[in-house]
């Protein structure tokens, strides 16, 4: 739980506007982004799937928002997880696969790897 609860602080503080563009500092993604599917990823662990959904859907939409191709394709793995395993594989899938379209078309060869591997 503490780590959600730090992850939610750096939500707090995290402003698009001064931030959404600090993604090449940051593994090449964007932070905001990053602490929602932690976020998302950390409930799951908890054993809240509705909560991991919610996490993983708001890293998607500000992903989505920022037109950052590399932030979309993390975006887009932790969804398509979190969808697979709360039993959603159609759901899920289509997920992945517009990941590997997304990867084929910005040439993002790692996480190619990763949806093609799920």
């Amino acid at each position: 739980m503490e780590a959600i609860d730090h992850v939610e602080q750096g939500i707090a503080l995290y402003d698009r506007e001064r931030h959404g563009k600090f993604a090449f500092l940051y593994a090449g993604h964007d932070p905001g982004a990053c602490a929602h599917w932690h976020r998302g990823f950390g409930h799951w662990m908890l054993g809240y799937p509705e909560r991991a959904l919610i996490g993983v859907e708001a890293a998607c939409r500000l992903a989505e928002e920022l037109e950052h191709p590399i932030t979309i394709a993390v975006g887009l793995w932790f969804s398509g997880w979190v969808r697979c395993m709360r039993g959603e594989l159609d759901v899920g899938l289509a997920i992945l696969d517009r990941l590997i379209t997304l990867s084929r078309t910005h040439g993002i060869t790692l996480w190619l790897g990763v949806a093609d591997a799920f």
